[in-house]
């Protein structure tokens, strides 16, 4: 039985990501799959169910690597730098997992609604910066926000990679992404002004 299921994960995994939630039919995930209807219908109650299975199991190969680095950091600011490499890292070789995030924000509906009730960084990830807000080491932000805006910045990059690989075919989109990492690490450290203009807008 365990096949059975895994086989329609599979397929419906494929489909997913070439045509979406809401362009995806059961029927053809079973034909594929070749399963009948009722087989999908014990496994999973809706497609939405079917979806949600499709994407926890991915985003598990993020929650995993994450939740083992704050142990290996040597500070909070390498803790946030590794954590978000390890983001990239994992979303540069997984295309699957990207093309179904692009279908989320595609589709939005309800879809959408419920899978942004969560940052992708695990729970105890958000604990550790609602602590360093506590302990005066991060501003004081709504933790699940900022959770969030770094989950945007982190996805944007790897989002539009077929389009800036097509507008630019010599690009090193690796290399990119690391610049690109640098670039948001010292805005998180230094923000985006600079000390002489800080005290221009009275901020210093």
């Amino acid at each position: 039985m365990s096949d059975q299921r895994d086989r329609i994960l599979e397929v419906a995994r494929q489909e997913f990501a070439a045509n979406g939630l809401n362009h995806t039919s059961l029927e053809t995930i079973a034909e594929k799959a070749q399963v009948d209807l009722s087989a999908i219908r014990f496994h999973f109650e809706t497609m939405e169910h079917l979806f949600f299975t499709v994407m926890e199991e991915l985003l598990t190969a993020i929650v995993g690597p994450l939740e083992v680095i704050h142990d290996t950091a040597d500070n909070p600011s390498d803790w946030i730098r590794k954590m978000l490499q390890v983001m990239d890292d994992i979303l540069y070789e997984n295309p699957v997992l990207i093309n179904l995030l692009r279908w989320l924000y595609l589709d939005g509906s309800s879809t959408l609604a419920k899978q942004m009730d969560s940052s992708l960084f695990p729970t105890g990830l958000i604990e550790q910066m609602t602590k360093y807000m506590e302990d005066g080491i991060l501003k004081k932000y709504d933790p699940m926000m900022l959770g969030m805006m770094l989950d945007y910045v982190v996805l944007y990059g790897h989002l539009v990679r077929p389009v800036m690989e097509s507008m630019y075919p010599e690009m090193d989109y690796r290399g990119f992404l690391e610049d690109r990492l640098e670039m948001l690490m010292d805005m998180l450290e230094s923000g985006i002004f600079t000390e002489k203009a800080r005290k221009d807008f009275g901020k210093e």
